[in-house]
């Protein structure tokens, strides 16, 4: 079973497609959402068409997005209950981490959550 890992994103496209590429190798495991917070910046779309096959991205129009992560947060969790009905767990990220550990490391946190019961 895939994991969701959410990522909150605005106007940081640069910082995202480098989290996006530390990734990569982990897409067959998990599933990137990116929830962009009403983006203005003209490179995010760049980032989105790059990426679009690979991860889902939600689209947020009318956030403040200093005072309403909260609601990018809550449209993540509300894909969840639509689309992973059975993961009980989701993770979040933010956009300008990058995962730097070996491509085992997540597959075996993964394979943890989903043996507890």
């Amino acid at each position: 079973m895939k994991i969701p890992i959410c990522v909150v994103s605005f106007n940081r496209s640069f910082y995202l497609d480098s989290l996006l590429h530390s990734l990569e190798s982990e897409l067959n495991d998990f599933d990137i959402v990116i929830v962009d917070n009403n983006s203005r910046e003209l490179n995010m779309q760049n980032v989105f068409d790059r990426w679009s096959n690979k991860v889902t991205i939600l689209k947020l129009a009318g956030n403040d997005w200093i005072n309403d992560e909260y609601k990018a947060k809550n449209a993540f969790l509300d894909h969840c209950k639509k689309n992973y009905s059975s993961s009980e767990y989701c993770l979040f990220l933010q956009d300008d981490m990058q995962y730097v550990g070996p491509k085992t490391k997540l597959r075996s946190i993964a394979d943890s959550l989903n043996d507890t019961e």
